[in-house]
């Protein structure tokens, strides 16, 4: 899935691609080679892929690729959070869109292809992620949407889900805040309030991978969920987030409920009800 250079040793696209695809790693040794892979065969290739290390680890070598297109950055640090890596790899960007890939998920060879008529016309799109929990697929963002729809802050916020856009440069703002925990969604928000138009796609081309370990699967679930609630909130009373006033009071009362509901979650799974917060949110 990697290309070797040009004879002469120039890149076979230009210094300005259309599209930079931003990977954040964090212990990604095991995940990576297919995470990468799935960006590098993307059939829109006018790309490029910046590996944002968060971990000290070099991850450029353990993909043995001579790909042009990709390119390594670091954070400069040891589990900074997925909002810094991002904006390490947006810093070094050079697209004239951005993309984001979690380094354990994969998107589906057509997505940009797909994807990018929209994001040029509107100025954001993002499809139907599917979350895939134990090789089994659990749900979708958009079950029941419409092929392609504007986007709400109740669309962003109902799924629970991360959802990773393909839009125009300057709608990325300052690039991701660095909460605890949904700082994806937050990101989302905001540029929901920046561009003309967010687009909806009912079309799935990103997988969103849980295993063991993964935040929602984890011991300290809560304790991080608790955190990131309530930086979430007071950013938003302190009118330190880019959002519009409509936005951010649908934000706010979402999120003021998901704490509430993330205290039901400690209790239950103190109990021994249940072992991690996926399980508890489908029963």
């Amino acid at each position: 899935m990697c290309r070797a250079p040009t004879e002469d040793g120039s890149l076979a696209h230009s210094l300005a691609p259309t599209v930079s695809i931003l990977v954040p790693c964090f212990k990604a040794a095991g995940t990576i080679v297919k995470a990468v892979g799935s960006a590098l065969a993307q059939t829109f290739d006018d790309i490029e892929v910046i590996l944002a290390s968060d971990d000290g680890e070099d991850y450029a070598a353990m993909l043995d690729c001579a790909d042009p297109r990709l390119r390594q950055v670091s954070t400069g640090g040891t589990g900074s959070g997925d909002g810094p890596a991002r904006n390490a790899a947006l810093a070094a960007a050079r697209g004239r869109f951005i993309a984001n890939l979690d380094a354990d998920d994969t998107m589906r060879p057509e997505r940009l292809a797909f994807m990018l008529p929209f994001a040029e016309r509107y100025g954001a799109a993002v499809d139907n992620t599917a979350l895939w929990i134990g090789g089994c697929l659990t749900k979708t963002a958009f079950p029941a949407a419409p092929a392609d729809f504007r986007l709400t802050a109740e669309a962003i916020l109902a799924p629970r889900l991360p959802m990773n856009a393909l839009l125009r440069r300057e709608f990325a703002g300052g690039g991701w805040r660095a909460f605890d925990f949904c700082s994806d969604v937050v990101f989302n928000l905001e540029v929901l309030s920046r561009c003309p138009e967010f687009r909806g796609l009912a079309r799935t081309g990103y997988d969103y991978v849980k295993r063991d370990g993964s935040i929602t699967q984890s011991p300290d679930t809560a304790d991080r969920a608790a955190r990131g609630y309530a930086a979430i909130i007071a950013a938003i009373d302190a009118g330190g987030l880019d959002l519009t006033p409509e936005i951010a009071a649908a934000a706010r009362a979402e999120f003021a409920a998901n704490a509430s509901a993330n205290e039901a979650f400690r209790a239950a799974r103190s109990a021994g009800e249940v072992e991690n917060l996926e399980a508890w949110l489908a029963s």
